[in-house]
């Protein structure tokens, strides 16, 4: 393993690592600090490692138990958490979603500034865009009638791609096959937010999406983070 990253590495950037004399765990630990960094920057998290005890320079990562999905007093933790980013950015309000398939939070949205702005790829715009759209995926990932209409209006739509898997911060590429699998099925999210909307203009009762929107400004945030993890994964 050793000679074929060392050969990988050469081939990549051509710089000679000499692996063979420079113990592997050495390299791995300096692609964890890495890592950690990119995924702290974008607050993604690393809810997937755990600490070794025994490391004096950092930790080399090992896999956690795998969590359950949130419920209860899980899912009212996630939703003050939406809620403070809903607020720093938009002035609104934003819950998350409960077992209850009639139950959600609310919200009031605006969309970004008309112009792609340098600010816009910060790391602050690109977490609270993950979070509004993590949030989006669980409310119709967590409603039986949301995930039929989904699969109805796929239909509809002519819509051949994967359904919606909710990334609940288990690692790292559960998040990416969830905002990857977001992104290709946007225009059937969307209509669903908009069926909400009418549903509601003419029914009235509580809204399951409470007014949110994702831009196309937006998905494009999702959609070019999806590509940059896309390399490693």
């Amino acid at each position: 393993m050793t000679t074929e990253v060392d050969c990988f590495v050469c081939k990549k950037t051509g710089t000679d690592m000499n692996l063979k004399s420079n113990h592997i765990r050495c390299f791995c630990h300096k692609l964890t600090l890495i890592l950690n960094a990119g995924l702290k920057a974008i607050n993604v998290g690393t809810e997937g490692f755990t600490k070794d005890k025994q490391g004096t320079l950092g930790f080399v990562p090992k896999l956690a138990l795998i969590a359950k999905e949130p419920n209860g007093k899980e899912s009212l933790k996630t939703a003050a958490s939406v809620h403070n980013i809903a607020s720093d950015e938009e002035d609104g309000e934003l819950a998350d979603h409960s077992s209850d398939e009639s139950t959600a939070g609310s919200v009031v949205n605006k969309d970004p500034p008309p112009a792609l702005e340098p600010d816009v790829w910060s790391c602050s715009t690109i977490s609270k865009v993950l979070k509004k759209v993590n949030w989006v995926i669980q409310q119709i990932t967590s409603s039986a009638a949301k995930r039929s209409e989904f699969g109805v209006w796929s239909k509809k739509l002519d819509y051949n791609g994967p359904s919606l898997i909710a990334g609940h911060g288990i690692c790292w590429n559960i998040k990416w096959q969830s905002g990857d699998r977001a992104y290709w099925g946007r225009s059937i999210i969307n209509k669903l937010i908009d069926n909400e909307k009418d549903r509601h203009d003419h029914n009235g009762g509580k809204k399951f999406f409470k007014d949110v929107e994702i831009s196309q400004r937006q998905w494009e945030i999702v959609n070019k983070l999806n590509k940059i993890i896309s390399v490693s994964f």
